[in-house]
This record gives C-alpha cells, sequence and structure tokens, in this order.
C-alpha cells in the first residue's frame, strides 16, 4: 500500500480554506504522517493577491473541488470567521466532507463526526448526508418491489388478522395517525388496530406510566388499552404489516428510523432533528437491536444517525434479517 501511495494512488485529494500560515501548517502536518490517505493539492485563501502560493480564492472551491477531485475540505479559519458557514455549506452542496480545524459545534443539518486523531481534539467532521440520488433510487425500487411482492404472499394473512378484529372488538380493521416523515413531511401512518377505539383519549391518564420515562418515546408494559387480539398481533409485530401500503405510497421505506407524532417532535433538541433526513422505516436499527429492550431515547438516536451515516444496501438487508430474529424470539415485545 505505502508503495502504490508514492506513486500516488489509494489517496483522499484534500484542499485546505485558510490563512497561508494555517494551511501550510496543516499541510505539513499531514505530509508528515505516514499513515494519513490525504494529499493536499494546496489551499484557498481569503486574499489570493496577497498570496501566490494559493491556488486562487475561496471563490474558487467549486471549481477546485471538480477540476482536482477533491475529496475532503479543511477549513483552518477561526471560529468567529463569518464565512464559515458559508463555506461549509457551499462544500456540503458540492457533496465533500468537511473537516473544521476549530472548536465549531454547529453541525448545519448535517452528519459530523470526530476528526481529533489527524487535526487535534477540536477537529470535527463534517459529511454530507450518507444517501445520495443512486443509492436513494435503488433503496426506492428495492422497497417498491419487496412491498408488492410481500402485500401479495400475505394477503390470505391479511384477510385472517382483519376478521379477527372485526369479530373481537368494535372498531375499524386499520388504525391511521399522523406521523412525521422525510425532511418534516406530515402522513397517515396504517397499522392494524391493536387498541380499542378509544385508546387515544386515554393516553394522557397513562402518561404516569410511561416506562420510558421520556416523553418522546412512549411505550406501557401490559397497556389495558390494547385488545386480547392486539396482544397476539404486537407480539409477532403482526399490527405493522400494514405499513407496507405506506411503503408503497412512497411514504416509508422498509427500513429507517422509526416515525414520530408531532407531539414528540416538539420536544426535539436540534441533533434529533436528523432522523428526519431520511425516510422512515418500517423496521430499523432500534427494532432491530431489541425494540422496547432498549429504552433511552439518545441511544436510539445515537444508533438512528449511525445507519444514517453508514447506510448501505447490505446494512438494510442486514437490518431486515436480525428484525425477523427478534421477532421471532420474541424480543422487546410488550
Amino acid at each position: 500500500m505505502l508503495s502504490l501511495r508514492q506513486r500516488g494512488y489509494l489517496y483522499r485529494r484534500a484542499v485546505v480554506v485558510g490563512e497561508a500560515t494555517d494551511a501550510w501548517q496543516l499541510i505539513r502536518s499531514t505530509r508528515s504522517e505516514t499513515d494519513s490517505d490525504l494529499l493536499v493539492v494546496g489551499h484557498l485563501t481569503a486574499d489570493p493577491a496577497g498570496d501566490p502560493t494559493a491556488l486562487g480564492g475561496v471563490d474558487a472551491l467549486e471549481t477546485v473541488i471538480e477540476g482536482r477531485d477533491v475529496e475532503l475540505v479543511i477549513l483552518a479559519s477561526g471560529d468567529k470567521d463569518p464565512a464559515l458557514e458559508e463555506l461549509i455549506e457551499r462544500s456540503l452542496a458540492a457533496g465533500v466532507p468537511v473537516v473544521t480545524v476549530t472548536s465549531v459545534t454547529r453541525r448545519l443539518a448535517a452528519c459530523v463526526g470526530r476528526a481529533g486523531e489527524l487535526f487535534g481534539p477540536e477537529a470535527l467532521e463534517i459529511r454530507p448526508p450518507a444517501l445520495r440520488l443512486p443509492e436513494l433510487t435503488f433503496k426506492r425500487v428495492f422497497d417498491l418491489l419487496a412491498s408488492l411482492v410481500l402485500l401479495i404472499l400475505l394477503a390470505p394473512l391479511f384477510i385472517a388478522v382483519a376478521a379477527a378484529i372485526k369479530m373481537t372488538s368494535p372498531g375499524p380493521v386499520f388504525f391511521r395517525q399522523i406521523r412525521v416523515g422525510l425532511g418534516g413531511r406530515l402522513f397517515t401512518i396504517l397499522k392494524f388496530r391493536s387498541m380499542y377505539v378509544d385508546a387515544e383519549e386515554r393516553k394522557k391518564e397513562l402518561l404516569h406510566l410511561n416506562q420510558y420515562g421520556d416523553g418522546r418515546l412512549f411505550k406501557i408494559e401490559g397497556d389495558p388499552r390494547i385488545t386480547s387480539v392486539g396482544r397476539v398481533l404486537r407480539r409477532w409485530s403482526l399490527d405493522e404489516l400494514p405499513q407496507l401500503f405506506n411503503v408503497v405510497m412512497g411514504d416509508m421505506s422498509l427500513v429507517g428510523p422509526r416515525p414520530p407524532v408531532p407531539d414528540e417532535v416538539v420536544s426535539y433538541e436540534e441533533h434529533h432533528f436528523e432522523r428526519l433526513t431520511v425516510q422512515p422505516g418500517v423496521t430499523g436499527p432500534w427494532q432491530a437491536n431489541g425494540r422496547n429492550n432498549i429504552q433511552d431515547f439518545e441511544r436510539v438516536v445515537k444508533m438512528e444517525r449511525a445507519y444514517i451515516q453508514d447506510w448501505s444496501f447490505l446494512l438494510d438487508l442486514r437490518i431486515l434479517v436480525r428484525t425477523v430474529g427478534v421477532v421471532l424470539r420474541g424480543e422487546g415485545a410488550h
């Protein structure tokens, strides 16, 4: 590998944005690290006329990214630089991750990771969303085809469940609820009704029994609002099957963060909104790792952020397979 790097291969091409002194310090630092996979192609500065060593001014950022195949932008600007946020936005818009060698903590709706091993403890790496158009297209095609096939294969089960619901409790077969999806868009989620028809009205009476202790997640063990058939449906997650129609309609994906209700989103902190940067899923990392056994909302968000950052088709397949195992073993089923 070292031999290949000496020939200029296996490197991530980077450009530094900042004053000449800071830029060259970073360039020397990356070149002195024998294990570094970075190849700094040069730097951009706010005053190109006063720095003949620069590739150009900051206004040439997109041109340099495209013309020199840049895969990483390193910002050596200070915290108070008014152009810092704009540079981050421009880099992410060009599809290139950013490392800020400052104590900046604002994410600008992107995914943040530590880059301290190479650049120091205050460095942050800011990445654009992991799912780009080709991946989104492939994910959507898979969702659509798989959901249609499942709806056809499971049609007899749908009929049996619908009959059981109608025969054992008054009310509709399906439960409809407003949820928050991609980009904060509201949609109506479908489930087989597993509760009595007055369940939503009774929720306020039972808030003190919430096993999570966090209003952004709500679950009661032995919930008295659940019907006898509903307990069976929930035990095997059969109540979730109508969400295949949501997937076909484009409101949801087979795999993704679970869609919250609007009341939960009202109490979100800034980093929680990353859950809404991709389509919600019928299942996701929370369900695949034990469902209600995980009762810490921040841990749920952490798992979902990791999923968004590291998305791949194989990851989706692993979550689907693990979800089947979790359901069959009854893990976290209440």
